[in-house]
This record gives C-alpha cells, structure tokens and sequence, in this order.
C-alpha cells in the first residue's frame, strides 16, 4: 500500500475533500426532509430509523483515495438506531465493538421477530433498551470486530493484481480489531500487518515483523483464525429447511 496515486498538490487536496464534504451535507439535507416528513405526517413516532453505510473513503490519507483499502477511514462507518418507543436510550453512545451484520438482526428485533440462528450478527437492543450500563458491554459480547476486503473484479484484473501478482481468489484480506491492536492477513500470501492504534493512530508502523510484537501478532493471528472457523457458512450446515 504504497498510495492509489502520485502526490497531489494541497490545493487539490483540500478541494476533493470539499467536495467530498458537500455531498456529506446533501445526504444530511435530504435526511432532514424525511425525517420532517415524518413529523408531518404523524408517523415520527411509530418508526425505527437506522442510518448507516457500506463503507468509509480514504480522502487521501496515506495518499489513499476510495474505498480499497485495509486502514481504519475506509471500515469507519456511522451507525444511529433511532427508537422513539426507547426514549431512555436517546443519545447514547456506544464504544462496544459493532459490525454492519448487527444490523439486520437488530431490525428483526426491535420489530418483535426473531433473526435466524443461521445469520451472523449480533442484535443491539440490550443498548436501545437501556439494559446495559454506560461503558459496559453485555455478558458474552465481541471483544473484536471483524472486516474483510476483496480488491478483484470479476471481469477485469486490477491493479491489486498486478501489484501482488495473484489471481482473483488471493486478492482478499481479513482484517481483526481489538481494542489497540489491528492485524491485517492477506490470502494471497503477502506478510501481516499488525498495528497498535493506541501508539500509532495513522497505521504508520507496521508491526508485523518486530520481536517485541510477536506475542501480540500470534495471539491475533489465533484470534482471527478461530473466527473464521467459527463462522465462516458454519451457521449454513445447522439451517434446517422444512416442508
């Protein structure tokens, strides 16, 4: 990850961020109208609203541009469940470790129904109902998140390819977050990386190959592999389809 191009002048920088900007503040103006919709119309009060998004961009940071990306802009997303019949939830924040799976579970949920054991996620109520203390996480909760990238194209090589001279299949990267510490796999055989946010928030320092990280980079690696082994389409083969 050497940057999506050659170095742009600040100027340009400072105008494709602008830019960037104005359409966050076009999606808030259109927002706004329905949510005045809403009020208008009486229905604010019986409707559960989710706002949230597919991914982050770079915006040239680490002279990176979009979404292709294994660093923390391009996975950062927002994420606000508004319930007006939770009223002692109403602006809380959360710091617990969230994953965009979450969200359709906590849909089926908030609406009375029950997410199929075969999903991956987990629901957020124990948030919304105000079950859990400020700070706190429930018994049992995610101490990590996992994100996952796929840099091929089905009908094209891209420049990942090129670059790392692999197919489609080891173009892909797991990537686990706990806390201060973020390790990145490849699947095409490239070197981890690991990074500890706490020390170097930017992901600067790749970690990976120094000796005072090698605990952490084994716990890690540990860590991600047991995820993957416990959810990847697991859930599938204890799906029961009845007639």
């Amino acid at each position: 990850f050497n940057g999506d191009c050659e170095a742009l002048p600040e100027a340009d920088i400072a105008a494709l961020r602008a830019i960037y900007l104005g359409l966050v503040a076009e999606v808030d103006a259109h927002l706004g109208r329905i949510l005045d919709w809403l009020e208008e119309t009486g229905q604010a009060e019986r409707t559960v609203i989710v706002f949230t998004s597919d991914h982050g961009e770079m915006l040239g940071d680490g002279r990176m541009w979009g979404k292709h990306s294994v660093f923390d802009p391009a996975f950062r997303i927002p994420l606000i469940v508004v319930d007006p019949r939770r009223e002692k939830a109403a602006g809380r924040r959360v710091a617990a470790p969230t994953e965009s799976v979450d969200v359709a579970s906590t849909v089926l949920e908030v609406l009375g129904r029950e997410a199929p054991k075969a999903w991956d996620g987990t629901s957020l109520p124990p948030w919304l109902d105000d079950a859990v203390a400020e700070g706190e996480m429930p018994e049992g909760w995610r101490q990590a998140q996992l994100m996952e990238i796929d840099f091929a194209e089905p009908h094209r090589e891209t420049r990942f390819q090129r670059a790392w001279g692999t197919d489609a299949r080891g173009c892909g990267a797991a990537i686990l977050r706990e806390g201060r510490w973020k390790l990145v796999v490849f699947s095409g055989g490239l070197p981890p990386m690991l990074f500890d946010l706490e020390a170097d928030p930017g992901e600067t320092r790749n970690l990976a190959q120094d000796p005072a990280a090698a605990g952490e980079l084994a716990r890690l690696a540990a860590a991600l592999a047991a995820r993957r082994a416990r959810e990847g389409g697991r859930g599938r083969a204890h799906l029961a389809v009845g007639v």
